[in-house]
């Protein structure tokens, strides 16, 4: 029994509570970007995404996910955040996609189109 309690713990639980990134796919602009979203258990979200043409360009995101299926999100580059917006989910047969428009902070009122997706 003991056994079965301590094998319990020191398998589940390092592995169970965590939460899990998943890579998607997708465009920003009309440009391929690739990278990873992480919905943690208090509702925030983070990750990164890099365009494919420019691998060491890495961009990082933070966010929210209160509302179910809407994501109040924030990209930061080299400590800087240079767009932020709200993006939401749709589920077809064969992808979870995360999509909507993101603001640039130097612009003025400029956005771009971001589509995140994932097979299912």
């Amino acid at each position: 029994m003991k056994f079965t309690i301590f094998t319990f713990l020191l398998f589940f639980i390092p592995f169970g509570f965590k939460a899990q990134s998943k890579t998607y796919y997708g465009e920003l602009a009309g440009n391929d970007i690739k990278g990873t979203l992480t919905f943690n258990k208090d509702e925030t979200v983070s990750g990164s995404y890099y365009y494919t043409s420019s691998p060491s360009r890495v961009y990082k995101i933070t966010g929210t996910n209160f509302v179910q299926g809407e994501i109040e999100m924030n990209v930061y580059y080299a400590g800087r955040r240079v767009s932020s917006g709200t993006i939401t989910k749709t589920l077809t047969e064969s992808y979870v996609i995360w999509e909507g428009e993101l603001w640039l902070e130097d612009s003025n009122g400029e956005n771009r189109y971001f589509i995140f997706k994932r097979h299912l």
